[in-house]
């Protein structure tokens, strides 16, 4: 043939992969376990008229609801026991009635006085003037004797009624894991949980937080508010709407809050909302496109040079993708075709250049001739191309990954070249 001239014909493809007291006694009202604590060191004291009994003791418990004391004394009489702290500051005071016998057991009630167990307190009784009582005998065993004429009040220290409060309740909220969904939304409804003494009434406030999850990608829609539990409640239930969608992602979460607990301690207060991905990763994608280089050997593409291989699985083949050259000049022309490696965008190898196979006539995967680095003939019979004349192309694909975890996207160049 004469004025032989090459012509390079270029095919990019690229391909995606995305793989819980004592008897007789009156007790206190208390709001939780009521323990009655005898004062055995407070012993029978025997006090002056005009004077004041103040006695020192250390609580045993943390709240003071009543004193009891054995007193003899004038009946009908008035009397005041005042509670004072280390310093003599009175922080609780209670009064109550001389017996009629004039003596006995008089009974004091407090509104829970907060001590400190094992700390230094003092009971101060404080009689009226009247309640002075003169005697010449002992009121009762191991009391001292009155002297005649001299008035006097005799008193000991019988027991201290304690309230040992009750803690108040502990309020959580647990931790879900739940699929988005397609479209839509589906509801995570977290479940706050009120535990302890649920005999009151408690709030707390909830308020919804981004983690990988976010508002600004509607992941999720915002929820805040004030949860209210009254006496015997103990489950509240906080909603959160998660948008469903066909994105591959990994796995989001986002949080609901608690803040702010009246009438109660906050225990859990963290949900963990996680939305798992249920969205499979879509198929690869090849697609190749033919850069022609202008030549007067005349060899053209009919119908475009686009190959598209379409959606195509890891592991799969594609169908057969046809691609027609035209020889528009007057001369014959023989053309070859080579082919790259498939190269992901850091020029690392993803497959193989024969994992491309083509053939000049339509038939299986297995009977095209694969791809090679080098030149071979389009044809391994009749290679020329005569002017006028068309010649179809059948290419498919076999996607077998070198490292089966890629995803992403690879191209391979295939470069025709012509000689006439």
């Amino acid at each position: 043939m004469q004025n032989i001239k090459k012509l390079g014909l270029i095919v990019l493809c690229t391909f995606l992969v995305s793989s819980v007291g004592l008897t007789g006694i009156p007790k206190a009202s208390a709001h939780g376990t009521v323990d009655q604590t005898d004062l055995a060191a407070l012993t029978t004291t025997t006090v002056s008229s005009g004077s004041t009994l103040r006695q020192g003791f250390t609580p045993t418990a943390s709240n003071l609801v009543a004193v009891d004391l054995r007193l003899s004394c004038t009946p009908g009489t008035g009397m005041t026991v005042q509670i004072l702290n280390n310093a003599l500051a009175q922080i609780g005071t209670s009064s109550a009635t001389c017996p009629a016998l004039g003596s006995g057991i008089v009974h004091f009630d407090y509104t829970s006085i907060p001590l400190s167990p094992g700390g230094q307190f003092f009971i101060q009784l404080v009689p009226s003037s009247s309640a002075w009582h003169a005697s010449t005998s002992n009121p009762y065993p191991g009391g001292q004797a009155f002297v005649s004429g001299s008035p006097q009040l005799t008193t000991d220290f019988i027991f201290a009624t304690y309230s040992q409060a009750s803690p108040p309740p502990t309020i959580s909220i647990n931790d879900l894991i739940l699929v988005e969904g397609n479209s839509g939304t589906t509801s995570f409804d977290f479940t706050v949980t009120r535990s302890g003494d649920t005999t009151g009434t408690s709030t707390v406030n909830f308020a919804t937080a981004d983690g990988t999850a976010t508002l600004a990608d509607s992941d999720y829609a915002s929820n805040s508010g004030l949860l209210t539990f009254t006496a015997g409640q103990t489950i509240k239930t906080v909603s959160v709407l998660v948008s469903g969608d066909l994105a591959v992602e990994p796995s989001e979460q986002f949080f609901v809050n608690l803040s702010t607990c009246v009438g109660c301690n906050i225990g859990d207060g963290q949900g963990r909302g996680t939305i798992t991905n249920d969205d499979s990763p879509p198929p690869g994608q090849v697609t190749g496109q033919v850069n022609i280089v202008p030549s007067t050997c005349g060899i053209a593409f009919v119908g475009g040079s686009v190959i598209n291989y379409g959606d195509l699985f890891p592991g799969s083949t594609s169908a057969e993708k046809t691609l027609t050259l035209d020889n528009t000049g007057n001369t014959d022309a023989d053309v070859a075709l080579r082919g790259s490696h498939w190269l992901d965008g850091s020029g690392v190898n993803q497959m193989n250049v024969e994992n491309t196979r083509f053939s000049t006539t339509t038939g299986p995967y297995a009977l095209k001739t694969p791809l090679s680095l080098t030149d071979q003939p389009i044809d391994v019979v009749d290679q020329v191309l005569t002017p006028a004349t068309n010649r179809d192309m059948f290419f498919q694909l076999q996607a077998n990954l070198i490292n089966p975890g890629f995803t992403g996207a690879a191209t391979q160049t295939k470069i025709f070249t012509a000689t006439c």
